[in-house]
């Protein structure tokens, strides 16, 4: 092998005068591929470890960004489910709105009774308009089926001049006797 290299130096011009200069000044000289390789080497493990450095800290930051997605996937998905729920509390409202309003024509006196009772599949809401259908067929099946939520007398005409709401032609509690109270009490049995 140190031939090889005797031979490689005694080729080039540059390495024969290399040789001439390390022999005057007493310190011998690297063959121009000795030391590019040897200098190449340590470059490359110096680019090696910052490529892998660099690899480290895009892992790091893809995995940040992804943690982040996550927490925003989870915030958006919150959101959904909170538009969801405000939704369909606005449908359920429109849909006992309007039900109240033809269940008071009616006569209904327990809104909240005909709304559990009552044929749901009857009922549609338009998620465009938030317009409900179907109501009147609703109040009118539930009145069919449920005859005592509906009341067909008519209430008692009330005095409006009178501050105690007594009936015509009636006395107050405080003006009949007890004989009176108990006559009354024994005609409501």
């Amino acid at each position: 092998m140190a031939e090889a290299q005797e031979a490689a130096k005694a080729a080039t011009p540059e390495t024969a005068n290399a040789g001439e200069e390390a022999n005057q000044s007493g310190t011998e000289v690297q063959a121009p591929g000795e030391g590019t390789a040897a200098r190449v080497l340590e470059e490359s493990k110096k680019y090696k470890a910052r490529m892998l450095a660099a690899e480290k800290e895009l892992e790091s930051l893809r995995k940040s960004k992804l943690s982040e997605q996550g927490e925003y996937r989870k915030l958006y998905e919150a959101e959904v489910q909170k538009s969801k729920t405000l939704f369909e509390n606005l449908a359920k409202k429109e849909i006992q709105n309007q039900v109240s309003s033809v269940a008071a024509k009616a006569g209904c006196h327990d809104i909240d009774a005909l709304l559990k009772l009552g044929k749901a599949e009857l009922l549609e809401l338009d998620t465009e308009s938030m317009s409900v259908s179907g109501s009147d067929a609703f109040v009118e099946e539930a009145k069919k089926r449920y005859p005592w939520l509906f009341s067909t007398q008519k209430p008692a005409a009330i005095n409006p001049a009178s501050p105690h709401g007594a009936v015509r032609g009636d006395k107050t509690l405080k003006q009949l006797s007890k004989d009176d109270i108990m006559a009354k009490l024994r005609s409501l049995k």
